[in-house]
């Protein structure tokens, strides 16, 4: 699991996400059928944030479009973006790069 039960800290993410991702690539999935992962999510704690990202990646331009939302454990919202990355397909990298926004959003506006 990327994140489990830890508090919420860029450079821990940042650094689990790079540690992770050879796991998510090894997976048995083809890309053409359904295929199972063990995902979970715990639930948040007093005074943490959570990052909600999604998108989509178009082959033929190569481009992903994606949003995002930031809020308060407590389901209020502190803040929602839209935006394009060139150049960032196949959809695992432009997953990635989402997640990286959100989380330079949340450095820019002051949020450890």
């Amino acid at each position: 699991m990327i994140l489990g039960i830890r508090g919420w800290n860029i450079e821990f993410i940042l650094r689990q996400i790079h540690n992770d991702v050879p796991i998510l690539l090894s997976t048995n999935c083809d890309g053409k059928s359904a295929c199972q992962r063990a995902i979970s999510w715990a639930r948040q704690s007093l005074g943490s944030m959570k990052l909600n990202v999604d998108g989509s990646c178009l082959d033929q331009d190569l481009h992903s479009r994606f949003g995002g939302v930031i809020y308060y454990y407590n389901g209020s919202w502190i803040l929602f973006f839209l935006s394009l990355l060139e150049h960032a397909c196949p959809i695992l990298r432009a997953e990635l790069m989402r997640i990286r926004h959100g989380l330079a959003l949340t450095g820019d506006r002051g949020f450890k």
